[in-house]
Formats: structure tokens, C-alpha cells, sequence
């Protein structure tokens, strides 16, 4: 489902990552924990199509990523950003419809009590 090879992003002299490869099936779940400045926004940027200026391969379901339009991948991919000012009014359920609808039980059962909930509400 996710191949990453040779992932390499600097801005300016400075590397955010260097040489990263993984290998995520459809059915793992994978965290990315790490120190400020370790590259974890950078590499969720990159798999929802929000920086495309990376060196090696990035692919979600066989697809480059940075050849697919942003709209595409927000099918498959999203980031809540720890900061969420401009999204103040919505709830838990409608920002997650707003890649589509939701069919996943195992979503709901994720959110739990917290789909009505405002965004701005939750750390």
C-alpha cells in the first residue's frame, strides 16, 4: 500500500530526511514518533501532497505521489495538524467526512464518544 525508497527532502543546506525506505501493507498500522526536527511533518506533507519537492520514490497503492493531484490522494490519506485555527466550527465526524463519507466501522469505533465534539475542544 505505501513503498518509500531512498526518501531524501532538505530545505536549503539542511536535510530533513535522508535515505528513508518502508514498506506498509494494507493491513499494518504504523506510528511515526521521533524529536522536534526529525522529519515527521515533512514525510506526512509528503504523503498527502503538500510538498513534492523530495528526491527517491514515494507510491500509495502503486501511485507516485507526486504526480497525483492532492484531491486524489485526500481519498486515501489525511493530517490533522496539531494546529487547527482555520477549522474552528467543525466537528470530530464533519472533518472526517470531508474526504468523503465514512463506511469504516473501525473509524467509529475510533472516535467513539468524540464525533460530535468541536475540533478546538480536543488537545
Amino acid at each position: 500500500m505505501l513503498e518509500i525508497a531512498n526518501l531524501g527532502v532538505a530545505y536549503g543546506a539542511a536535510p530533513a530526511l535522508w535515505d528513508v525506505h518502508l514498506r506498509v501493507g494494507a493491513s499494518e498500522l504504523v506510528t511515526v514518533v521521533g524529536p522536534n526536527g526529525a522529519g515527521k511533518t515533512s514525510l506526512l506533507r509528503i504523503l498527502c501532497g503538500l510538498y513534492r519537492g523530495y528526491e527517491g520514490s514515494v507510491t500509495l497503492c502503486g501511485r507516485e505521489v507526486k504526480h497525483e493531484p492532492v484531491e486524489s490522494l485526500a481519498r486515501m490519506v489525511s493530517l490533522v495538524p496539531q494546529r487547527m485555527e482555520f477549522l474552528p466550527g467543525f466537528t470530530v465526524s464533519e472533518f472526517l467526512e470531508l474526504s468523503g463519507p465514512r463506511h469504516a466501522p473501525e473509524v467509529d469505533a475510533l472516535i467513539g464518544g468524540l464525533g460530535n465534539r468541536l475540533l478546538p475542544e480536543l488537545s
